[in-house]
């Protein structure tokens, strides 16, 4: 046995837990993940000392396609030695799609996989889970997607899609070119799409098939009515559906700028604990985000929201992921969300009432009259 082992980048990062196929004669032989280094290895066959690979652009989150035609999967062909370092940096080897796999999973394991239901043992690397090997997983349509650049018609800017037809109903992320390349290829600090959409693809992927069909229909349809403004922000009143659904992708986005500054040395749960604390009092993402807006903070020890409304996208925001964290824990806050199979704040406060936990039944109440929800 001749073992090949050689590493893989994109843009000098390592290219983690992507999926490499062995090829021989040009058919695959086997899969494996790259690791934390983006290093991965082949038996070549006594006396070879290179393998042929296929570096698929796909990793245990999620699978990005070319969108810009039809929709394809994307993939790199290789010839590798053994000790062999991989530099994708170039658009014939689809680096811009590479850079958006690697932005994904980091979003991933820096937000959401400490959080039910991805911290489940079934879930964790792969957050809607694998099947019994490597090339079954690889082979189901049971899978997030991602397509870039993508040429949907309804919407001009970027949008997730709740329930995709060609991948079980799973969220489908539709990344555009209009978005501004530096909101996907900027700058740490300018890097901002990906931490949001990503956000409502981990939510979806958690409501059941029949919601995610509804919120489907309904996000649809808001999209197509305002086709020529679609934006979201903070500060914005949309519905109470969509206000709700975009205050996971503001949670997701705030978050992971706060792990990646403020919080960046402390573990998961000085994390949590210091996310809602941060954004109630110091807001330290105020210097560390474009754009960044105010939802609340305490003053004289009293909690006064900025945003209130349960149409307001970072009214509900700050109730749920900062208030309602701040009486219940941020784990705990984010965990209901996410089994609640909730579609708008009030849907929400029924299924923590519905729980039986009279703290949680006080705390919601409370949030909800503070917020005017």
């Amino acid at each position: 046995m001749a073992l090949v082992t050689a590493n893989i980048n994109v843009n000098r990062d390592p290219l983690k837990r992507v999926f490499v196929e062995h090829l021989v004669l040009g058919i695959g032989t086997g899969f494996t993940l790259t690791d934390a280094n983006g290093s991965f290895s082949f038996d070549a066959g006594l006396g070879f000392d290179r393998v042929d690979i296929r570096i698929h652009c796909y990793n245990s989150v999620i699978r990005v396609l070319d969108g810009s035609l039809i929709t394809w999967p994307v993939s790199i062909d290789k010839s590798v030695l053994n000790g062999e370092s991989i530099q994708l940096n170039s658009v014939p080897e689809k680096e811009q799609h590479f850079d958006i796999l690697s932005q994904c999973l980091d979003v991933y394991d820096t937000v959401w996989r400490q959080f039910r239901p991805f911290n489940r043992s079934s879930r964790r690397d792969f957050p809607v889970g694998r099947r019994s090997s490597l090339r079954e997983t690889f082979s189901s349509n049971h899978r997030i997607e991602l397509y870039f650049p993508d040429n949907f018609p309804i919407a001009n800017r970027a949008f997730n899609e709740p329930s995709g037809l060609s991948n079980d109903g799973l969220p489908i992320v539709h990344l555009k070119t209009d978005d501004g390349t530096a909101r996907v290829f900027g700058t740490p600090r300018q890097r901002d799409l990906i931490p949001h959409e990503l956000g409502h693809a981990m939510h979806f992927s958690a409501l059941t098939p029949n919601t995610r069909i509804s919120i489907e229909v309904q996000y649809l349809q808001f999209l197509a009515a305002h086709v020529d403004n679609p934006t979201h922000d903070v500060d914005r009143t949309t519905s109470p559906l969509v206000a709700f659904i975009e205050a996971a992708g503001i949670f997701s986005e705030r978050f992971f700028f706060y792990r990646k500054n403020a919080g960046r040395d402390l573990t998961d749960l000085g994390a949590r604990r210091g996310f809602f604390q941060d954004e109630l009092g110091p807001q330290s993402l105020s210097g560390d985000m474009n754009g960044y807006i105010s939802v609340g903070r305490r003053r004289n020890g009293t909690l006064a929201p900025d945003l209130r409304g349960n149409n307001v996208e970072g009214a509900v925001y700050g109730a749920i992921y900062l208030d309602f964290a701040s009486r219940v824990g941020l784990r705990e806050a984010v965990g209901l969300v996410m089994d609640s199979n909730a579609t708008t704040f009030a849907d929400f406060r029924t299924y923590v009432r519905g729980r039986g936990n009279t703290d949680w039944t006080r705390a919601i109440n409370a949030v909800r009259t503070r917020w005017r929800m």
